[in-house]
């Protein structure tokens, strides 16, 4: 039996479905491959051609019947009903339209055209997670350790210190825009922050000076123009002392418009309030909260790293909450071009979580940096690691989605005797045989994926453990040594 050429695809035209109505479907069908459906193979004329053509540049390409994993992998198409947008009831309207007397291939691809995945863009998931530059967190922690040898703290800060108070600078960049008003199990993106706030700077050790600027508050004029967005940024909250009432006062204040997101401009305007009180701080950081890319022409990544630069040296540590993952593999990037973390989570709450531990490097200021870089490595190792599990468990789940809706469809149409039952069983087997290559070929990518993250997160322990020992003098505990060890124990 031969295969229908793919510039025929019937299925291709079942893709209108979403745009035409299901009633469409076999007039498309007709007219790209020819009114006799039983003879639809000896349908070559050029004119068919140029009519198919023409219906592809309006639809989106449906998957072709590949059950070959090389070909499954480079398929462009997408079916109509696939992944978030799987509608029973529509998908059976579509097949109620399906003709009778197909070619099984033909009817494969039917299937396909309604709910066949795009593998080829969904296993870009172990290509995009990648993790930050250690080599940059450990240079930014080296220059901070060389301006704290460099400038002995003054009286004042020896004070400071002897009471055991730590004098740091933490400012936290907060996106307003409109995304952040959107639901999260319940509560408002926007909620949740406010109250991870509240819960982690009431923990922040004395002495810390604490600023609050939020990013996006001004609404845009419409959904072409920024309207201000992109001009402003406010400072909410700076102080030493945390007081309920000044705190309580400010968070509510903080809440999310209808605004652009100009996180550009947030990190430009936050160098400012550190540099406002540089001469009182011996070290600072940053905590950028996000979901969404900047919208307002700025160059985030490269802010950051002139930030990082000074004589400032703020990493920017982000968080990104619930963004997709075409957002965070360049909201990451302001991360890895400062020598911050970069940590993804879609929980909320988990966000007090994920603040708790980028805020605990307060602690640590007169830690050896090589033991302090370690410890930083190994949590961003954590992330990327707990990043690409995410994602490599939802594609698992939408390849099964895949396999028990396209079975369940060519069960439909058998009971419609659309279809003979040798057919019925055939593309059975094409279903059940596409899901297991498609299936193997991710588990495989997630394992390699996983083992590079951590090849390349040994590489940076050794580095460390070789600055350790060229500039540690002699005879003095090797608490780098304690900390890799109970660090690797961690990471396995």
């Amino acid at each position: 039996m031969r295969k229908l050429p793919l510039k025929q695809a019937i299925c291709v035209t079942a893709a209108t479905v979403l745009m035409s109505g299901c009633s469409t479907v076999v007039q498309r069908i007709q007219e790209t491959t020819g009114n006799e459906i039983r003879k639809v193979e000896e349908s070559k004329a050029s004119a068919t051609e140029i009519k198919s053509k023409q219906v592809m540049k309006e639809i989106d390409a449906s998957p072709g019947p590949y059950t070959k994993i090389e070909d499954i992998l480079q398929d462009p198409g997408k079916g109509s009903f696939s992944g978030n947008k799987y509608n029973q009831s529509k998908v059976y309207q579509a097949l109620d339209q399906m003709p009778i007397g197909l070619e099984r291939d033909a009817a494969f691809q039917y299937l396909l055209g309604l709910l066949g995945e795009n593998y080829k863009q969904l296993v870009t998931v172990y290509d995009d997670v990648e993790m930050v530059d250690l080599k940059e967190q450990a240079r930014v922690l080296s220059e901070i350790a060389k301006d704290h040898q460099a400038k002995p703290p003054t009286a004042e800060q020896a004070a400071i210190q002897a009471g055991a108070v730590k004098n740091n600078q933490i400012l936290f960049l907060v996106d307003a825009s409109s995304s952040m008003g959107k639901d999260l199990q319940g509560k408002s993106k926007m909620e949740w922050i406010k109250g991870a706030l509240t819960q982690v700077t009431k923990t922040i050790p004395k002495g810390t000076q604490v600023h609050v600027r939020v990013f996006g508050k001004e609404g845009g004029v419409n959904a072409k123009d920024p309207g201000e967005s992109c001009k402003n940024t406010s400072l909410l909250y700076s102080g030493v002392e945390w007081t309920a009432p000044v705190w309580s006062k400010s968070m509510n204040q903080l809440e999310s418009k209808e605004g652009w997101n100009p996180a550009g401009l947030a990190i430009q305007e936050g160098a400012k309030d550190l540099s406002a009180h540089k001469e009182k701080s011996r070290e600072n950081r940053v905590v950028l909260i996000t979901d969404g890319v900047d919208k307002c022409n700025a160059n985030p990544a490269q802010q950051a790293k002139q930030l990082s630069d000074s004589d400032l040296h703020a990493a920017i540590n982000v968080i990104s909450f619930g963004s997709s993952l075409q957002a965070e593999k360049q909201i990451s990037s302001i991360a890895g071009q400062s020598g911050g973390e970069f940590i993804s989570i879609k929980d909320g709450e988990k966000l007090t979580q994920a603040l708790q531990s980028i805020t605990k490097e307060i602690r640590q200021m007169d830690t050896p940096w090589q033991v302090r870089a370690l410890e930083k490595s190994a949590k961003t190792l954590q992330n990327t690691r707990e990043q690409l599990k995410d994602g490599h468990q939802s594609l698992s789940e939408t390849t099964k989605n895949e396999q028990e809706h396209l079975q369940a469809a060519n069960e439909y149409i058998f009971n419609q005797s659309k279809i003979e039952k040798t057919d019925y069983e055939r593309i059975g087997r094409w279903i059940d045989q596409r899901y297991e290559q498609v299936d193997g070929h991710i588990k495989k990518q997630y394992q390699k994926s996983d083992k590079k993250l951590r090849k390349d997160w040994l590489t940076q322990v050794d580095n460390l453990e070789k600055s350790w020992d060229k500039t540690s003098p002699k005879n003095t505990p090797n608490t780098f040594a304690e900390k890799k060890t109970e660090i690797l124990g961690d990471a396995k």
